[in-house]
């Protein structure tokens, strides 16, 4: 199976837990520890619900969820 059709295949079977307005993205990278099929999301509940669907491992590559968020206040240089 090629690259594309991995992520596409990611895409197609967890992206439907997400809605238009949620961020999912679906990336293949490395590290320390090797291939990594990476798993972008926008928030912490998104995050925990991949993260109880998907398997430690995804066609060969291990699986990473990644999530941003918006803080609930922001620091400004008047506080230190």
């Amino acid at each position: 199976m090629s690259i594309e059709e991995i992520i596409d295949l990611a895409i197609a079977e967890y992206g439907v837990l997400f809605g238009a307005s949620d961020k999912f993205e679906v990336k293949l990278g490395s590290d320390d520890g090797g291939r990594t099929i990476d798993f972008l999301v926008s928030g912490l509940e998104n995050a925990e619900a991949l993260r109880s669907k998907i398997p430690n491992e995804y066609h060969g590559y291990r699986s990473v969820v990644i999530f941003s968020y918006e803080p609930e206040y922001e620091l400004n240089d008047e506080e230190f």
